[in-house]
């Protein structure tokens, strides 16, 4: 089946984008303490200073990493200014991809966090089988497998990341159960079945009716 639409694009957009932070907000997330000034005093170029300060704050306030594009213009400018650097010379053209792994793993160290890795996957991949186990809309597996990472303290990942585990489980699923329900078929049946599943020439990019279900609200 197609990935399963489980936000709209503007939602999923909103999921992969920092937060609107208000004042309040920004002086508690991009506050350094002791450990966190002194890396950032360590940090020899101001634009990987405001970089790293950024990636931090938004790892404090949402659990995750963001896309240095979509960093909020007045978080840029208010951590340039906490930090007595000149916005305008903030370019993240200029902000390594190896400096900004480099800069996620320490924040995750410091915050006593886990990557999003492997292990990671495998925790997510048998959660969400689990929870279509129990007929669980795609949202509502998203809301809590985002309280499970929470709770584990592991990184968040983008939303293509759950879109794709989740279709990927929803179409083992159907297998499994497509299999399950020809063992129990005499061969005419299993026939009959082929026939009906059997997509027509306008159906074959239409998500199955199986498949569907598990997105109408119940």
């Amino acid at each position: 089946m197609p990935r399963v639409q489980i936000l709209t694009e503007s939602e999923a957009v909103a999921f992969d984008s920092p937060p609107e932070l208000s004042r309040e907000d920004q002086q508690k997330c991009f506050h350094l303490t002791a450990q966190t000034k002194s890396i950032v005093e360590n940090i020899r170029i101001p634009v990987n200073q405001v970089g790293f300060v950024l990636q931090l704050g938004y790892m404090k306030h949402t659990n995750r990493f963001f896309n240095l594009r979509t960093f909020k213009k007045g978080d840029i400018a208010y951590v340039s200014k906490s930090l007595e650097i000149k916005v305008e010379e903030i370019n993240f053209n200029h902000y390594k991809t190896s400096t900004v792994d480099r800069h996620r793993q320490i924040i995750l160290d410091t915050m006593g966090f886990l990557p999003f890795d492997e292990g990671a996957k495998d925790h997510l991949r048998k959660e969400i089988q689990y929870l279509i186990s129990q007929q669980t809309r795609p949202k509502q597996i998203i809301l809590n497998l985002l309280e499970s990472l929470h709770r584990r303290k592991i990184e968040i990942p983008g939303y293509n990341t759950f879109a794709k585990m989740i279709t990927d489980e929803l179409n083992y699923f159907e297998r499994n159960l497509l299999s399950i329900i020809k063992g129990h078929l005499t061969d005419q049946q299993m026939s009959m079945l082929d026939e009906l599943l059997q997509p027509g020439p306008n159906e074959l990019d239409v998500p199955s009716e199986q498949s569907e279900r598990y997105l109408r609200p119940r």
